[in-house]
């Protein structure tokens, strides 16, 4: 079947998990998967592969174009590659990081500069050819203004409070949603959650944040280091439209988040606009823009059809 032979792929590979969608030349999908985390400095080569031989599973042939958005790769890229080339088999491979991926979804493949809030957070711009980034360490390191940020001080915070026996917003909220009672259980409960379930404290931060209190002064000290991201990549590519998308599923999914990053950047002169379009669409597009199939209007027609769309 030519639609079998003519696949074009993209993936998206993060921390949490991964995704995989695939179509023909008549932008029909013929695949979409979720698969494990394919973050390679974290899984490291041996699991890195496995994860991408269960993705390729769900392809009924090797694509003629495969566009790859991977967390983590960027001091991987030959690595990386290589395997992508071993499980895959393309006749073309474009390998991204999240953060291109990312950019090149938001603008359509032009300049500008991007930041996200997820799990992990980043700051990331193109201008003419010239790349600068900011942030995208890693939880250890960085990570900051992320969910998962979010949710680590607002640990501390209820862990501070119930060290010192008062009761807070935050220290109600933490107790209920990790399911413990005292210091030492809620230390134990927020180990055991790890870095997934510490970063989805953060609905619950933007909800309670509403209200004012200590959760929306850590949500206006988060806006502020997502901001200084963005303007670190800004100002060193020398921008002056004054617009920064900006993107994640923290920023997206808490308007009040939103709000404050905007808030915090227009004191700097510079507008925040928000892109639903993830990594995986960016990947798409990539990849169709390759094989003349179109770009970011169609990637992201196909991801929508597929029910693949991810804030």
């Amino acid at each position: 079947m030519n639609h079998v032979r003519s696949l074009i792929a993209a993936v998206d590979g993060g921390g949490s998990g991964s995704r995989l969608i695939a179509v023909d030349e008549e932008l029909r999908v013929v695949a979409y998967a979720r698969g494990p985390p394919l973050n390679y400095a974290a899984t490291g080569p041996e699991r890195f592969e496995e994860a991408l031989r269960a993705l390729r599973a769900s392809l009924p042939a090797s694509p003629k174009v495969l566009a790859a958005s991977l967390a983590g790769v960027s001091a991987y890229r030959a690595e990386a590659g290589e395997a992508l080339r071993r499980v895959f088999r393309p006749r073309r491979l474009i390998l991204m990081t999240d953060m291109e991926a990312s950019l090149h979804a938001a603008t359509c493949g032009g300049d500008g500069v991007i930041v996200s809030a997820g799990t992990g957070s980043f700051a990331y711009g193109r201008r003419g050819g010239v790349e600068a980034r900011a942030g995208g360490w890693g939880y250890l390191f960085g990570d900051e203004g992320s969910a998962y940020w979010l949710g680590r001080e607002a640990v501390r915070a209820a862990l501070a409070a119930m060290e010192e026996g008062r009761v807070t917003g935050l220290s109600r909220m933490v107790s209920e949603a990790l399911g413990c009672r005292g210091l030492e259980g809620c230390i134990r409960a927020a180990y055991a959650a790890g870095r997934e379930g510490v970063a989805g404290l953060a609905p619950r931060i933007c909800g309670l944040a509403a209200g004012g209190g200590e959760a929306y002064v850590l949500l206006l000290r988060g806006a502020g280091l997502l901001a200084g991201l963005a303007l670190r990549v800004y100002r060193r590519l020398g921008f002056s439209s004054g617009l920064v998308y900006g993107t994640g599923g923290v920023l997206l999914g808490c308007g009040l988040y939103a709000r404050l990053l905007s808030a915090e950047l227009g004191r700097s002169g510079v507008s925040l606009r928000l892109s639903r379009a993830g990594p995986l669409e960016g990947a798409l597009a990539a990849a169709l823009g390759e094989a003349g199939l179109g770009g970011c209007v169609e990637a992201g027609n196909v991801i929508r059809s597929a029910g693949a769309l991810e804030g």
